[in-house]
């Protein structure tokens, strides 16, 4: 680590925070997104669906690297 540079860690998740489901490479088929979806509600966390994560693009990406790159924001 460079000296004068702090290491931030960011607090742990709780109930009722949000998680995103993004997809910033290849499609990914509904089914597994909602059974990850169910994982994260079973936690106790609020999932969140990237808008553009069920898109199919050519070459089997998750929409064009614009979209892509837009869930993330």
């Amino acid at each position: 680590m460079q000296q004068g540079r702090k290491i931030v860690e960011p607090a742990y998740l709780k109930a009722g925070d949000k998680v995103a489901i993004v997809s910033p490479a290849y499609w990914i088929p509904q089914n597994a997104i909602q059974m990850a979806a169910n994982v994260i509600r079973s936690w106790g966390l609020v999932p969140v669906i990237g808008p553009h994560t069920k898109d199919l693009n050519v070459n089997a990406y998750a929409g064009t690297a614009d979209q892509r790159a837009a869930d993330l924001l």
